[in-house]
């Protein structure tokens, strides 16, 4: 089960999930590939076998993006969890939050990618790189707190 799943309380729901491009993927796979020719170089070569081993060793760290960062956004917070064993969250919650920017490059402009800032109260702040969409981010971030806002004002 995911950080944001286990961490949430009973009434917070998820509103967004935000992933990373497809370039990081495009990366994982290539580094992936170049692990694999290497591992069949050596297997070419009758190399022995704990060689095999070496390029096998790097496989998950072309993948550890994936595994490791989860990112989101409830009725409640914005979330960030990256790690794996040594697990590190930042957080923010929506009446903490001032302003939610992005910035994006021109090679971002080209592939549709950006980073999402956060500002919150004080000196936090959060932010996340590689998205995907930075506009339905930066939506789905400012439509939670118009909604937490909305139903803290009517309760």
């Amino acid at each position: 089960m995911s950080y944001i799943a286990n961490s949430s309380l009973p009434e917070e729901e998820v509103c967004y999930r935000i992933g990373l491009h497809w370039l990081v993927w495009l990366a994982s796979i290539l580094v992936t590939l170049a692990l694999l020719a290497v591992l069949a170089a050596l297997l070419a070569y009758d190399v022995t076998v704990w060689l095999w081993a070496v390029p096998m060793i790097f496989i998950p760290f072309a993948w550890y993006p994936f595994i490791s960062l989860e990112r989101g956004v409830t009725t409640r917070r914005v979330v960030q969890k990256t790690g794996i064993f040594n697990v590190e969250t930042e957080e923010m919650q929506l009446p903490a939050l001032e302003t939610v920017e992005f910035e994006r490059s021109l090679l971002g402009h080209i592939f549709r990618y950006g980073t999402i800032e956060l500002t919150g109260r004080g000196v936090s702040d959060l932010r996340f790189e590689m998205v995907p969409d930075p506009y339905a981010v930066k939506k789905a971030v400012e439509r939670a707190q118009k909604t937490w806002r909305e139903g803290k004002g009517a309760g």
